[in-house]
């Protein structure tokens, strides 16, 4: 009993930092296409629930796409397989629908000048965070900003 209380008590707090952080890139993500794009409140407060119903969507996607792969691990023949990759089919395409969703919605509530600046931000902002996360040692500075080594100076 108290190995499983030791086990939640750690497992708990992990748990929650991984849905603080999630929150946090989202908010983040929120509050500078907002900046950038100088939304009003109410352009603001539309563009939050929008993207935060999208990312649920994309959540339930992803996760339902996650089910679907782990049962195909388990799958014995070939009528269950053929079933879960009609389902893994039909799960990609609600997975792809939300971004055509999200090109709709977005143009309606911005219009097409404004959403073609959205999605060049959104793509930026993608892009930067990927190269982030990619990057080997994360406390170091990137590649490019790295100095030369000293060049010697001999006095005559």
């Amino acid at each position: 009993m108290r190995l499983w209380i030791g086990i939640l008590t750690f497992i708990f707090p992990l748990f929650l930092f991984a849905i603080d952080s999630k929150n946090r890139v989202e908010e983040l993500f929120i509050w500078k296409i907002s900046d950038e794009m100088k939304l009003s409140v109410p352009e603001e407060k539309a563009f939050s629930d929008l993207v935060r119903a999208l990312n649920q969507k994309r959540h339930d996607a992803n996760e339902n796409l996650q089910n679907v792969l782990k049962k195909m691990v388990e799958a014995k023949n070939l009528k269950e397989k053929q079933k879960l990759l009609s389902e893994h089919k039909r799960y990609l395409k609600n997975y792809n629908e939300v971004s055509i969703e999200e090109v709709e919605r977005v143009e309606r509530l911005f219009g097409s000048e404004r959403a073609t600046q959205y999605f060049i931000l959104k793509n930026d902002l993608t892009n930067r965070l990927k190269s982030l996360l990619a990057a080997p040692d994360r406390n170091s500075a990137p590649a490019e900003s790295k100095l030369e080594p000293p060049k010697l100076i001999e006095e005559k």
